[in-house]
């Protein structure tokens, strides 16, 4: 009888064990997964915020070659369209770093 007691209490031990081993991986697995979703909404946000950037600078520059166009006056591209075109470099060339990592969005850029 002291041995079958004996025998259930290291069966139920290896039991126990199993399912912490198993709960630990599955936990470490779903934990890796969350920081590599954050990493990568984190990126596309910084994407996002460049590329917004890079939108505004340019409908920027269009409302004022369209004011200039629209009246003759060159005030219109002064003093900002060297500062928007510096702006919008420097943000491309943010973008492409960022982006250097992922083939398939290299694919889709504008050379």
């Amino acid at each position: 009888m002291h041995s079958a007691l004996h025998k259930k209490i290291r069966f139920g031990f290896y039991v126990a064990f199993t399912i912490i081993i198993a709960a630990s991986i599955f936990s470490y697995l779903v934990a890796k997964n969350l920081v590599e979703n954050a990493n990568m909404s984190s990126h596309t946000i910084e994407v996002s915020r460049r590329l917004e950037i890079i939108t505004k600078e340019l409908k920027a520059a269009e409302a004022a070659v369209r004011g200039y166009n629209l009246t003759g006056d060159s005030t219109f591209l002064q003093p900002g369209m060297e500062e928007r075109n510096n702006i919008i470099e420097k943000e491309y060339r943010t973008l492409r770093r960022i982006m250097s990592d992922n083939p398939r969005q290299q694919r889709h850029r504008i050379r």
